[in-house]
């Protein structure tokens, strides 16, 4: 662990970053192996730029060989430090793209916003799987339903991998203590997302995620992939939003890094995220710098050749069609043309 912990004059905590070293002495993100996404310091909004200065102005001062910074939030306070502290001794490339939604107006004036035919769709997708008679959502509010319903999500999620013949980093005993742990101290803030469809007790579809300063991250889903289960799953994610547009003290919901056309259907923008590597002022940093820049200039150049797609407002950044199936991803924070 290589935590940065920020203090006022009297001892008090203002702020963090929780890095952690590697063997081979460089830097990384606690979480990255895990997905984390949207990196930058943990601190209130009005002292967050300061926080991101100071952060980066300590490891100036310390030996460190190389800081791989994933997911880094575009617009953030870490992300403009860096590029205002170290433009000539970084690499930035977008890494991902994560969709949003806002939440902030009722749901049918939302449905107004969509085109005639997505409307009809949205509409359509949840009455047929709602209106099967013993099917209902069970939300779980209480700490002590969380390890069940949990571990009911986490089956649904496994059976749905299972079922395409591919491997899933959302599984393991201590991943699943974790999250258990995690989601009960979020029911007791009354923080927590984690609803399960049942259609006569039996277990369909699922979705996990968190609630934070009026935004809800939609971190997990899982289904049954069985034919008579089909289309529960998204039925499922547009009850959540039907929720969400409910509640007044709800104004985003974020799905969180993909662009995967079930998001792009709903997204009204997305935001960038970055991988930001820094080197330091040293000789032997600016030769490792000057050697990646080359490497993922060839690296960028191979992509042409096979034909990925050049992403519209990133210089070198291209996007795999198989992440996205439109002509390409929007800009960060630009409404989507099927919400505008």
């Amino acid at each position: 662990p290589y935590v940065l912990v920020a203090q006022d004059g009297c001892g008090r905590l203002r702020g963090l970053l929780p890095l952690a070293r590697t063997r081979s002495g460089v830097l990384v993100p606690c979480g990255a192996n895990e997905g984390a996404v949207g990196l930058d310091v943990v601190a209130p909004s009005c002292d967050a730029a300061a926080i991101a200065a100071g952060v980066l102005a300590h490891l100036e001062a310390r030996p460190w060989r190389r800081i791989r910074l994933s997911g880094v939030l575009a617009g953030g306070a870490l992300h403009g430090a860096l590029r205002r502290s170290a433009p000539g001794r970084m690499h930035e490339q977008v890494s991902t793209y994560c969709p949003y939604l806002s939440t902030a107006r009722p749901w049918e004036e939302y449905l107004l916003g969509q085109k005639k035919r997505h409307r009809h769709e949205l509409r359509r997708k949840l009455r047929r799987a709602m209106e099967v008679p013993g099917t209902s959502v069970r939300w779980v509010e209480e700490p002590a339903d969380v390890p069940a319903a949990l571990a009911t999500l986490f089956e649904l999620h496994a059976r749905r991998f299972a079922d395409k013949g591919e491997h899933t980093k959302f599984s393991g005993a201590a991943l699943r203590a974790f999250h258990t742990r995690y989601a009960e101290e979020l029911a007791s803030r009354n923080e927590l997302v984690l609803g399960i469809l049942e259609r006569d007790g039996r277990p369909l579809a699922g979705v996990y995620g968190f609630r934070c300063h009026g935004a809800t991250g939609l971190f997990q889903s899982g289904f049954d992939p069985a034919p008579d289960a089909a289309g529960t799953s998204e039925a499922l994610r547009i009850q959540l939003l039907k929720n969400q547009a409910a509640d007044p003290t709800q104004r985003e919901l974020d799905l969180l890094d993909g662009c995967y056309p079930w998001k792009l259907r709903l997204a009204s923008g997305v935001r960038r995220q970055f991988d930001v590597d820094l080197y330091p002022q040293t000789v032997r940093g600016f030769l490792a710098w000057g050697l990646r820049k080359a490497w993922r200039t060839l690296k960028q150049r191979v992509a042409s050749l096979l034909r990925k797609r050049a992403c519209p407002g990133e210089c070198g950044a291209v996007i795999n069609p198989a992440h996205c199936r439109r002509a390409g991803c929007p800009d960060a924070d630009v409404h989507h043309p099927r919400a505008a």
